[in-house]
Protein backbone atom coordinates (compact mmCIF):
# COMPACT_ATOMS: atom_id res chain seq x y z
CA UNK A 1 0.00 0.00 0.00
CA UNK A 2 2.63 2.61 1.00
CA UNK A 3 4.75 1.62 -1.97
CA UNK A 4 1.56 2.85 -4.20
CA UNK A 5 1.02 5.57 -2.70
CA UNK A 6 4.73 6.87 -2.88
CA UNK A 7 4.68 5.66 -6.41
CA UNK A 8 1.24 7.76 -7.05
CA UNK A 9 2.98 10.74 -5.37
CA UNK A 10 6.16 10.33 -7.48
CA UNK A 11 4.10 10.35 -10.57
CA UNK A 12 2.31 13.49 -9.68
CA UNK A 13 5.13 15.32 -8.80
CA UNK A 14 6.44 14.34 -12.28
CA UNK A 15 3.23 15.89 -13.80
CA UNK A 16 3.20 19.14 -12.08
CA UNK A 17 6.95 19.97 -12.74
CA UNK A 18 6.54 19.12 -16.12
CA UNK A 19 3.47 21.24 -16.83
CA UNK A 20 5.55 23.95 -14.57
CA UNK A 21 8.51 23.35 -16.81
CA UNK A 22 6.48 23.70 -20.20
CA UNK A 23 4.33 26.69 -18.97
CA UNK A 24 7.96 28.98 -18.56
CA UNK A 25 8.35 31.76 -21.19
CA UNK A 26 11.27 33.99 -22.10
CA UNK A 27 10.42 37.37 -23.04
CA UNK A 28 13.69 38.36 -25.47
CA UNK A 29 15.18 41.82 -25.68
CA UNK A 30 17.13 41.68 -28.50
CA UNK A 31 19.52 44.03 -30.77
CA UNK A 32 16.06 44.96 -33.06
CA UNK A 33 14.42 46.44 -30.06
CA UNK A 34 17.27 48.56 -28.92
CA UNK A 35 19.82 46.32 -27.30
CA UNK A 36 23.31 46.88 -27.79
CA UNK A 37 26.05 43.26 -26.92
CA UNK A 38 25.67 43.37 -23.06
CA UNK A 39 28.69 42.51 -21.09
CA UNK A 40 27.58 42.84 -17.46
CA UNK A 41 24.12 44.03 -15.95
CA UNK A 42 22.47 45.55 -12.52
CA UNK A 43 18.86 46.56 -11.51
CA UNK A 44 19.60 49.34 -9.17
CA UNK A 45 17.41 50.60 -6.12
CA UNK A 46 15.23 52.78 -8.69
CA UNK A 47 14.28 49.92 -10.63
CA UNK A 48 16.30 50.88 -13.71
CA UNK A 49 18.07 47.94 -15.22
CA UNK A 50 21.34 48.99 -16.02
CA UNK A 51 23.18 47.30 -19.10
CA UNK A 52 27.25 47.06 -19.71
CA UNK A 53 28.25 46.44 -23.56
CA UNK A 54 31.08 46.35 -25.98
CA UNK A 55 30.43 50.20 -26.54
CA UNK A 56 28.78 51.90 -23.66
CA UNK A 57 26.35 51.85 -21.04
CA UNK A 58 22.34 52.16 -21.17
CA UNK A 59 19.72 52.29 -18.82
CA UNK A 60 16.03 50.39 -19.65
CA UNK A 61 13.13 50.95 -17.62
CA UNK A 62 11.20 47.95 -19.28
CA UNK A 63 10.06 50.37 -22.25
CA UNK A 64 12.54 52.47 -23.00
CA UNK A 65 16.91 52.09 -24.00
CA UNK A 66 18.56 55.35 -22.96
CA UNK A 67 22.24 55.82 -24.66
CA UNK A 68 24.79 57.37 -22.25
CA UNK A 69 27.78 57.61 -24.76
CA UNK A 70 29.86 61.09 -24.70
CA UNK A 71 29.23 62.86 -27.81
CA UNK A 72 29.19 67.12 -28.46
CA UNK A 73 25.71 66.57 -27.72
CA UNK A 74 26.17 65.02 -24.04
CA UNK A 75 29.56 65.75 -22.72
CA UNK A 76 28.80 64.34 -18.95
CA UNK A 77 28.14 60.65 -20.84
CA UNK A 78 30.78 58.39 -20.71
CA UNK A 79 32.96 57.05 -23.63
CA UNK A 80 32.05 54.28 -26.10
CA UNK A 81 34.54 51.72 -23.84
CA UNK A 82 33.83 47.72 -22.96
CA UNK A 83 31.99 47.92 -19.59
CA UNK A 84 33.39 45.27 -17.19
CA UNK A 85 31.46 45.70 -13.88
CA UNK A 86 28.76 47.65 -12.11
CA UNK A 87 28.56 48.47 -8.29
CA UNK A 88 25.75 50.54 -6.35
CA UNK A 89 27.02 52.16 -3.04
CA UNK A 90 24.77 52.89 -0.31
CA UNK A 91 23.84 56.30 -1.42
CA UNK A 92 22.58 55.12 -4.73
CA UNK A 93 25.34 56.27 -6.72
CA UNK A 94 26.46 53.53 -9.53
CA UNK A 95 29.94 52.83 -10.19
CA UNK A 96 31.38 51.79 -13.36
CA UNK A 97 34.58 49.57 -13.90
CA UNK A 98 35.50 49.74 -18.06
CA UNK A 99 38.37 49.34 -20.69
CA UNK A 100 39.05 53.15 -20.11
CA UNK A 101 38.83 53.88 -16.50
CA UNK A 102 36.27 53.83 -13.58
CA UNK A 103 32.92 56.09 -14.10
CA UNK A 104 31.13 57.15 -11.19
CA UNK A 105 27.08 57.97 -11.49
CA UNK A 106 25.43 60.68 -9.98
CA UNK A 107 21.45 60.47 -10.26
CA UNK A 108 20.15 62.74 -8.80
CA UNK A 109 22.24 65.34 -11.02
CA UNK A 110 22.36 62.56 -14.32
CA UNK A 111 26.37 63.02 -14.74
CA UNK A 112 29.44 60.57 -14.88
CA UNK A 113 32.96 61.28 -13.30
CA UNK A 114 35.56 59.53 -14.59
CA UNK A 115 38.91 58.07 -12.82
CA UNK A 116 41.79 57.22 -14.70
CA UNK A 117 45.19 56.75 -14.70
CA UNK A 118 47.23 59.63 -14.79
CA UNK A 119 51.06 58.81 -15.43
CA UNK A 120 52.25 62.15 -13.59
CA UNK A 121 49.74 61.94 -10.24
CA UNK A 122 50.98 59.00 -8.06
CA UNK A 123 47.31 58.91 -6.62
CA UNK A 124 45.22 58.28 -9.52
CA UNK A 125 44.12 55.02 -9.89
CA UNK A 126 46.96 52.53 -11.08
CA UNK A 127 45.12 51.37 -14.37
CA UNK A 128 42.20 51.97 -16.69
CA UNK A 129 41.13 48.63 -17.20
CA UNK A 130 39.10 48.37 -14.62
CA UNK A 131 37.24 44.88 -13.77
CA UNK A 132 35.82 44.84 -10.24
CA UNK A 133 34.61 46.77 -7.61
CA UNK A 134 33.77 46.52 -4.04
CA UNK A 135 33.07 48.34 -0.72
CA UNK A 136 34.80 47.70 2.39
CA UNK A 137 32.79 48.05 6.14
CA UNK A 138 34.98 51.27 6.30
CA UNK A 139 33.12 52.71 3.71
CA UNK A 140 36.52 52.50 1.40
CA UNK A 141 36.51 51.06 -2.38
CA UNK A 142 38.47 48.26 -3.86
CA UNK A 143 39.18 48.17 -7.17
CA UNK A 144 41.04 45.71 -9.34
CA UNK A 145 42.42 46.22 -12.36
CA UNK A 146 43.57 44.12 -15.10
CA UNK A 147 47.23 44.90 -15.32
CA UNK A 148 47.84 47.59 -12.33
CA UNK A 149 46.99 45.16 -9.40
CA UNK A 150 44.45 46.48 -6.73
CA UNK A 151 43.22 50.33 -5.89
CA UNK A 152 41.72 51.63 -2.19
CA UNK A 153 40.15 54.21 -3.65
CA UNK A 154 38.95 56.56 0.04
CA UNK A 155 35.73 58.91 -1.33
CA UNK A 156 37.60 61.71 1.82
CA UNK A 157 40.57 62.47 -0.05
CA UNK A 158 39.71 61.46 -3.69
CA UNK A 159 42.76 59.50 -3.87
CA UNK A 160 43.94 56.30 -4.85
CA UNK A 161 46.32 53.76 -3.23
CA UNK A 162 48.06 50.77 -4.93
CA UNK A 163 48.82 47.47 -3.98
CA UNK A 164 50.85 45.47 -6.87
CA UNK A 165 53.08 42.03 -7.19
CA UNK A 166 56.32 42.08 -6.03
CA UNK A 167 58.20 39.09 -6.60
CA UNK A 168 60.85 39.62 -3.78
CA UNK A 169 57.74 39.62 -1.06
CA UNK A 170 55.86 36.50 -0.19
CA UNK A 171 53.03 38.50 1.40
CA UNK A 172 52.28 41.02 -1.87
CA UNK A 173 49.71 40.77 -4.16
CA UNK A 174 49.59 37.12 -5.91
CA UNK A 175 49.23 38.79 -9.52
CA UNK A 176 48.20 42.43 -11.40
CA UNK A 177 45.61 40.56 -13.38
CA UNK A 178 42.90 41.01 -11.75
CA UNK A 179 39.74 39.40 -12.69
CA UNK A 180 37.08 39.61 -8.99
CA UNK A 181 36.62 41.10 -5.70
CA UNK A 182 34.46 39.87 -2.97
CA UNK A 183 34.58 41.05 0.84
CA UNK A 184 32.75 38.59 3.14
CA UNK A 185 30.88 38.82 6.12
CA UNK A 186 34.46 39.10 8.44
CA UNK A 187 35.09 42.24 6.18
CA UNK A 188 37.87 39.79 4.30
CA UNK A 189 38.63 41.11 1.05
CA UNK A 190 38.79 38.00 -1.81
CA UNK A 191 40.84 38.91 -4.82
CA UNK A 192 40.96 36.85 -8.04
CA UNK A 193 43.56 36.63 -10.64
CA UNK A 194 43.86 35.66 -13.56
CA UNK A 195 47.11 33.16 -13.10
CA UNK A 196 47.98 33.86 -9.45
CA UNK A 197 45.09 32.29 -8.22
CA UNK A 198 43.36 33.66 -4.91
CA UNK A 199 44.68 36.40 -2.44
CA UNK A 200 43.24 37.49 0.71
CA UNK A 201 43.52 40.65 2.48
Amino acid sequence: MHKIIAVTLFQLFVILYTANSQNIKFNRIRQEDGLIHEHCMHKDSRGFMWIGTYGGIERYDGYEHRYYISNMNRPTGVNNYTFHCIYEDKKGDLWFGTQGGLYRYLPEVDTFFSYQHIKENPNSISNDNVRSIVRDNDGDFWVGTYGGGLNRFVPDSNKFYHFVHDSTNPYSLSCDLINTLFVDSKGQLWIGTDGGGLSLF
